[in-house]
C-alpha cells in the first residue's frame, strides 16, 4: 500500500491521507497543481512537478511523508514532506523535514487560502499523532509568506517551542521600463566592466548571444552547459553539477520537465563558436528564474558571466509579458550589483512539546527564550507587578505608633 494507514479522521467532516511514495492518484496531482498555480509565481516551485524531480533524484536519504487534507472528500491543502534520521546529538528519534536542499530556492505549503488557517492546525495535529517526538525542520520558507507566522502561531499556542532565523535572499530586479535608464542607473565601476570587457572580448572575436526556449536539443545544451561549469572553480573544490550522480539527475530531470512545460528557458554567449558563459533558468508568470550560470574560466579576463548577464537582462527588457527576474539564492555582490531589491528566508525548527523537546529547545536556543515565550508566565509578571502595586498604595502605620497589636 502506498498510504501509510487508513485515512485518519480530523472531525466529522475533515480527514488525512499520508501517502510514502510518488505513486499518487490522479486526483492528488490534479488539485496539487492547480493550488500551486494559485500560490503566484512562485508556484513552480510548490508544484507536483517541482516535488516529483526533487524526490526521485535526493529522496534516497529519508522517507516520503506526503500529507493530503480533504474536506467532505475534496482536497484542500498538501503537506510535502519526508521523515529524516537526525544528525545531531538530539535523543529525537527524527526530524520531519520540508523537501528542499541546497538545490531548491524555496519552500512551501500547498493550501487552499480560504481554510489556511485550519489547514495548518490539522497539519500539526497529523504531525503529533503519528510521529509525537519528532523535531520539524522547515527550511527555505518565505518569511513573508502566508503560512510561516500562522504555523509558529499555532504551534506555540499548543505548546510547542520554535525557533525561526531569517536571512535576506533571492535578489530580484523589475525588467520593465526604460533600459538605457537601468544601465546610466548601474554602479560606475560595473558600467566601466562592461564597456572594457566588451571592446576586449571584440578584439577577439565575434560574440553572439542565444536564447534557447522550447527546444529540441534540451541534452546539447545542457551537455555545454555542465562542461564549462566543471571545468572551472566548481569542479575543483567538488561543488558543480557534473561532481554528484543525484544532482546531474536533479537539473537533467528540471530541464525535460520544464522544456515539456514551456517553462525552460536557457541564454548562451559565445565568442565565435565557443560557448564562454550559459543561465539554466525557469520561466512561469510574468518572472524569469535564475537556478544556475556558469562562465569558461579560460576567458575569466573577458568577465564573460557579467557580459552575458548585461545581454540577458537587456533581452527581457523587451519581452513584454516578463515583468521580473530573480537571481534566487544568496544575496552575493555580483547579484547586488544589478539591484538593490531582496527577499527574506526563514528557516523554522519546531520541537515537540514534550519535556524533552523544551529541554532541546532550551539548550539550543537557551533557557532566556524559554522563560520568556512560557505563555503563563507574561501573566505572572502581570499579577506579581499589580500586587506590589496594591500593597504600596495601602496605608502603612506612621513610626512610632501603635498597631492594635502593639
Amino acid at each position: 500500500m502506498n498510504q501509510i494507514s487508513a485515512p485518519l479522521w480530523l472531525s466529522p467532516i475533515w480527514s488525512a491521507e499520508i501517502y510514502k511514495q510518488w505513486d499518487l492518484p490522479e486526483e492528488v496531482t490534479e488539485k496539487w497543481n492547480i493550488l500551486a498555480r494559485s500560490a503566484g509565481e512562485f508556484g513552480i516551485f510548490i508544484g507536483h512537478g517541482w516535488f516529483k524531480n526533487f524526490w526521485r533524484s535526493f529522496g534516497a536519504s529519508g522517507n516520503l511523508v506526503l500529507i493530503v487534507l480533504k474536506q467532505d472528500g475534496v482536497i484542500r491543502a498538501i503537506f510535502p514532506c519526508c521523515l529524516k534520521p537526525n544528525d545531531d546529538d538530539s535523543k529525537l528519534r527524527s526530524n520531519i523535514a520540508s523537501l528542499c536542499n541546497a538545490h531548491t530556492p524555496y519552500y512551501d505549503f500547498i493550501i487552499d487560502p480560504e481554510i489556511r488557517q485550519i489547514a495548518l492546525s490539522y497539519f500539526r495535529q497529523v504531525l503529533r499523532h503519528i510521529f509525537p517526538e519528532s523535531k520539524v525542520v522547515l527550511d527555505y520558507l518565505p518569511a513573508g509568506g502566508p503560512n510561516t507566522d500562522l504555523l509558529a502561531h499555532e504551534l506555540w499556542r499548543n505548546w510547542s517551542p520554535v525557533h525561526i532565523s531569517r536571512s535576506q535572499w533571492a535578489p530580484w530586479m523589475e525588467v520593465t521600463g526604460d533600459w538605457e535608464r537601468l544601465c546610466c542607473s548601474l554602479p560606475s565601476r560595473l558600467r566601466n566592466t562592461l564597456r572594457r570587457c566588451w571592446k576586449k572580448a571584440e578584439g577577439k572575436g565575434r560574440l553572439r548571444f542565444e536564447v534557447f526556449r522550447d527546444c529540441d536539443n534540451v541534452d546539447t545544451i545542457l551537455k555545454e552547459f555542465f562542461n564549462i561549469e566543471f571545468r572551472g572553480w566548481k569542479g575543483a573544490q567538488g561543488t558543480a553539477i557534473m561532481c554528484q550522480d543525484e544532482v546531474i539527475s536533479f537539473y537533467r530531470r528540471l530541464a525535460y520537465w520544464a522544456n515539456e512545460g514551456m517553462h525552460l528557458l536557457m541564454f548562451a554567449l559565445r565568442l565565435d563558436e565557443v560557448l564562454i558563459a550559459a543561465q539554466l533558468c525557469l520561466r512561469f508568470g510574468g518572472t524569469v528564474f535564475l537556478l544556475k550560470t556558469a562562465y569558461d574560466e579560460s576567458y575569466r579576463t573577458l568577465s564573460p558571466g557579467t557580459l552575458l548577464q548585461h545581454e540577458v537582462l537587456k533581452y527581457l527588457f523587451g519581452v513584454p509579458e516578463v515583468r521580473n527576474y530573480n537571481f534566487l539564492g544568496a544575496c552575493d555582490r555580483w547579484k547586488m550589483e544589478w539591484t538593490n531589491n531582496c527577499s527574506v528566508t526563514s528557516s523554522m525548527i519546531a520541537y515537540p512539546g514534550s519535556m524533552r523537546g523544551w529541554r532541546d529547545y532550551a539548550f539550543e536556543h537557551g533557557w532566556k527564550d524559554v522563560l520568556r515565550r512560557v505563555p503563563a508566565l507574561p501573566r505572572i509578571r502581570q499579577w506579581m507587578t499589580s500586587e506590589t502595586d496594591r500593597r504600596l498604595r495601602e496605608p502603612h502605620p506612621a513610626i512610632g505608633t501603635k498597631t492594635q497589636h502593639g
